[in-house]
């Protein structure tokens, strides 16, 4: 299950990552985080709903850090767990010479507090906390975050 997560959240990444302006809403605003109690922002790749999955993305230039989530069953403003058995997932990536990949599979939470259609597409914003966690690298813990 973890694996599996982890593999269509990276797909929904990359696949959103590839796509031009004209496909996905590209929101000027970013997504912010603390991980470990140290301030991060990343701007933003897209933020929408889709089917009723939310998936936003978000890359740090400086760092080339990213930061992305994939949550089902989004129908409106609410609370929505993350973790290995919601199948809901966050992911962050941390550059180092092999580039680390955290999954959020220890239990988070993502709140969305509002959801609005720009051009068609829904957008949400909300706020989430989660423990990514890495095989070897061990725990990073993200609270304030801001989608």
């Amino acid at each position: 299950m973890k694996n599996s997560l982890l593999v269509l959240l990276a797909f929904y990444f990359f696949a959103s990552c590839s796509k031009s302006t004209t496909d996905e809403i590209v929101p000027t605003n970013q997504i912010t985080m603390k991980i470990d109690g140290v301030a991060w922002s990343g701007n933003t790749l897209s933020t929408l709903i889709d089917n009723e999955t939310l998936v936003f993305n978000a890359i740090n230039l400086t760092t080339q850090e990213t930061v992305g989530a994939i949550v089902g069953k989004v129908t409106g403003p609410g609370t929505y767990k993350v973790g290995a058995r919601t199948g809901n997932g966050l992911i962050f990536s941390k550059k180092t010479p092999t580039t680390l990949v955290y999954s959020g599979f220890d239990d988070g939470v993502l709140v969305v507090t509002s959801i609005k259609t720009v051009a068609g597409k829904q957008v949400p914003t909300g706020t989430f906390t989660v423990t990514f966690v890495h095989k070897d690298a061990g725990k990073i813990k993200v609270t304030e975050g801001k989608f």
